[in-house]
């Protein structure tokens, strides 16, 4: 352990130190952690986790392209063996993972932040995955309701003695039965 001196403030500073106590300045941000894949160091949320537990036990027990619907029992047990290997890791991240663990049968070879997408690694995707948005929905057309025509034509009411001679009001015809609604 040595001193060094900070760049930005030029007082002392422990080498050790992330950042300067002074100025705040960071000091040791040049280690940027990187998985090891040969051994199975994964990254995930700036920490280094070892994933050979879960690794050996998906070479073993899970191909690639297996749909795990009816397999439960290896679903329940890889989930355990992953909460164990990266305590507090939620039910979306673990899914995630898991998807890129089965279809490559190994760590990933870059710092793992999950997107949120569970069946983005995944070899067959439902079929609503490839579907952009809901199809879209067109407004009711209005119908006659004595003939079914859907030639409507909406005219303003005539006034009336009650109403006086400005009114808003509007009624459908329909431009083939002439019938007013």
């Amino acid at each position: 352990m040595a001193l060094i001196i900070c760049p930005e403030c030029k007082k002392e500073v422990s080498d050790q130190a992330s950042v300067c106590p002074n100025c705040g300045y960071p000091i040791n941000n040049n280690e940027e952690l990187k998985p090891d894949v040969e051994n199975n160091i994964i990254v995930f949320k700036s920490k280094r986790y070892d994933l050979t537990e879960a690794i050996e036990y998906i070479r073993k027990n899970i191909s690639p392209d297996e749909q795990l619907r009816d397999h439960r029992n290896k679903v329940i047990e890889i989930g355990e063996i992953m909460r164990t290997c990266i305590p507090g890791i939620d039910g979306t991240e673990e899914n995630e993972l898991f998807g890129y663990l089965k279809r490559y049968q190994k760590v990933p070879d870059f710092n793992f932040t999950p997107s949120g997408d569970v069946w983005k690694y995944s070899l067959r995707k439902p079929k609503c995955y490839y579907e952009d948005s809901a199809p879209e929905q067109k407004p009711p057309v209005p119908k006659c309701p004595k003939c079914g025509c859907t030639n409507i034509q909406v005219v303003p009411k005539k006034w009336s003695f009650f109403t006086g001679f400005l009114t808003n009001k509007t009624e459908r015809v329909c431009a083939n039965c002439k019938y007013k609604w």
